[in-house]
């Protein structure tokens, strides 16, 4: 799926979950071994320019020890985690991926910081 077209988009709503979600990770990672940086996936809808995040889950994932902008995802475990998130709601799709570095947030289209 292509990420949401950002001349398209006028509002964007992240539902208290993911908030919680995103931050519970965080902290539950510094917490393992002094992680900097977290990766998960948006999942929600994108409806007459509203961009409705409504959920999102926690992806594991390796960096290159020499180059920190290459990552090691585990393709397998983001298609079955989606396929359950969609099994409980059909409507979500996925939206982004967003990574969390030191104090901002960074989702990758979107270009939030």
């Amino acid at each position: 799926m292509s990420p949401p077209d950002l001349n398209k988009i006028s509002k964007v709503v992240v539902h208290p979950l993911v908030l919680l979600s995103v931050v519970d990770h965080f902290n539950r990672m510094g917490k393992v071994g002094n992680v900097k940086r977290v990766v998960g996936v948006l999942l929600g809808s994108n409806r007459q320019g509203v961009l409705d995040v409504s959920n999102s889950f926690a992806v594991p994932f390796d960096e290159d020890d020499k180059d920190r902008s290459v990552w090691f995802l585990d393709h397998d475990y983001l298609e079955n985690m989606y396929g359950m998130f969609k099994k409980v709601n059909a409507r979500e799709r996925l939206l982004d991926g967003i990574t969390q570095d030191q104090n901002f947030i960074l989702m990758t289209s979107l270009s939030v910081k």
